[in-house]
């Protein structure tokens, strides 16, 4: 990560979704790195929905916190 990297809205970043990176862009920021996120999921290797239903393309997160190193799951972290 370049040090010099801040978040704000609109930024794209990723999200620690069960030990798999996912893209994210912020929709909110909060003090501390925190923010809200609406991560872009990979259809049935998600496992979110029901096969009959059809599977969503995105997922809202709120309040998610950064992780320099993106391994905590539930986080959030800057591409490489």
């Amino acid at each position: 990560m370049n040090d010099d990297q801040h978040i704000s809205v609109g930024r794209i970043v990723l999200y620690n979704l069960d030990g798999s990176h996912r893209p994210a862009i912020v929709v909110s920021k909060f003090p501390d790195n925190v923010a809200n996120l609406v991560v872009f999921l990979d259809g049935p290797n998600d496992a979110i929905g029901q096969p009959d239903v059809g599977y969503p393309v995105s997922a809202w997160h709120s309040a998610v916190s950064f992780e320099k190193s993106g391994l905590e799951q539930g986080s959030w972290s800057w591409p490489s």
